[in-house]
């Protein structure tokens, strides 16, 4: 028993000399070896084999904002969550860190390609890694979100399935300058290594808010930027007037063209619009 509890203390000691040092600077200081390899956009996206070349029990962290680059046609990657590595002297591990695109205008990684471990310095990207500090939107949203920062794509892609969706939502909106649509959309995404991403938008949803001074029945009119009726969505609702009303709108779009669009609340008693919201795929 003495024994037991004399080599936990040493257990315990041993790891608390372990050196604690970044992954980047630990790879100019010559103290490891890196290998990567590519697996999947996104969580778990990039596999690091990590050999310690030191003498020296090493802690290696992996934090937030750590890139991987590889030719200047590929989509330079992004880790989100840290990851931390204990390695013991001369010993080799392999962990799998994060891998989210920063770059939708270029090709998917190749799978044989071989990435530069660097740091981002992009300031909208190092602000929405502060806002995870405190933040717990879903992770499934993260890569959205990166996109919604670094090529302004629509911050309508971020679904919001909690409170925190929505401020993240409401954050990026903030930083980009632009406000936070009203609508989801809900998309497709066809990843291929050595080609462009490829992303479709199967549906549309949201909540529509309308205040009259009169009782309304109604339905809703899709059209598209030239006008035309996409589709017509009976209902056998009345907007009360003189309140706030709330409704649920969802619309499925698979095979429609890439384009502007507006729902409009259309009066069913003379064909008015009370109120039209646009939203684009």
């Amino acid at each position: 028993m003495k024994f037991l509890l004399t080599l936990a203390i040493l257990l315990c000691w041993s790891i608390g000399l372990a050196s604690s040092i970044e992954i980047n600077e630990a790879v100019k200081t010559g103290k490891i070896k890196v290998q990567t390899k590519y697996e999947q956009l996104g969580h778990k996206g990039v596999m690091l084999t990590i050999s310690n070349l030191s003498s020296a029990a090493l802690s290696i962290t992996v934090p937030p904002g750590t890139t991987f680059k590889a030719s200047d046609e590929e989509q330079e990657l992004l880790n989100i969550e840290e990851q931390l590595i204990a390695l013991n002297s001369k010993e080799t591990k392999t962990v799998e860190v994060g891998g989210y695109c920063t770059q939708l205008s270029k090709i998917a990684p190749r799978l044989e390609s071989k990435f530069n471990v660097g740091k981002t310095k992009n300031a909208l990207l190092i602000a929405f890694l502060d806002f995870l500090k405190t933040n717990n939107p879903s992770k499934t949203n993260y890569q959205n979100a990166v996109w919604a920062l670094t090529d302004r794509e629509s911050i309508s892609s971020i679904e919001v399935k909690n409170d925190a969706d929505n401020k993240l939502r409401e954050f990026i909106a903030k930083q980009t300058n632009r406000t936070n649509p009203w609508h989801t959309n809900v998309q497709n995404m066809n990843v291929v290594p050595g080609r462009p991403i490829e992303r479709r938008t199967m549906a549309v949803s949201g909540h529509l808010d309308v205040t009259t001074t009169k009782d309304i029945p109604f339905h809703f009119v899709v059209v598209n930027d030239r006008g035309e009726e996409k589709q017509i969505i009976n209902t056998n609702q009345t907007i009360e007037k003189n309140i706030k009303n709330t409704f649920r709108f969802a619309l499925t779009v698979q095979g429609w063209e890439k384009g502007k669009y507006k729902i409009n609340i259309q009066s069913k008693e003379d064909g008015s619009i009370i109120k039209a919201f646009d939203f684009e795929i």
